[in-house]
């Protein structure tokens, strides 16, 4: 299996579907009450992003709920560097009740960060990274 893609490239492959991935987890949140969803990672020349991003965007207009650029956030597949984009992300977006993270690294990292939750519109306390 070969988990990345390139345009360039002229070769059959088996790869994820990730606009679809990406579609069906920002569904899984807002069905659980989640409206003010924020992306973390990733890089802008990757394939891979725009295409989760794109899954992400999609979900977020097809149920009526903005899409917010300043929510969209990159970062390497670092800890170090999620945790530090999770904090500028919620230190500046406190309203934000729910992060979908690019891959696992970046969720590791955000996750660190964020052990203590943060507060949202409704006064609660809730932590929910996919």
């Amino acid at each position: 299996m070969l988990p990345r893609a390139s345009y360039l490239d002229d070769v059959d492959l088996i790869r994820p579907d990730n606009m679809q991935a990406a579609q069906l987890v920002t569904e899984h949140l807002i069905r659980r009450g989640h409206q003010r969803i924020a992306w973390l990672g990733g890089q802008s020349a990757s394939l891979t992003r725009a295409e989760r991003v794109g899954g992400y965007c999609a979900t977020l207009l097809k149920y009526g709920l903005p899409f917010h650029s300043e929510w969209v956030l990159e970062c390497e597949s670092s800890q170090k560097q999620a945790a530090e984009a999770m904090t500028g992300l919620l230190r500046q977006n406190p309203t934000i009740t729910a992060v979908l993270c690019y891959n696992n690294v970046v969720a590791t990292g955000a996750l660190v960060r964020s052990v203590t939750g943060w507060k949202t519109e409704r006064g609660r306390w809730r932590r929910e990274l996919l």
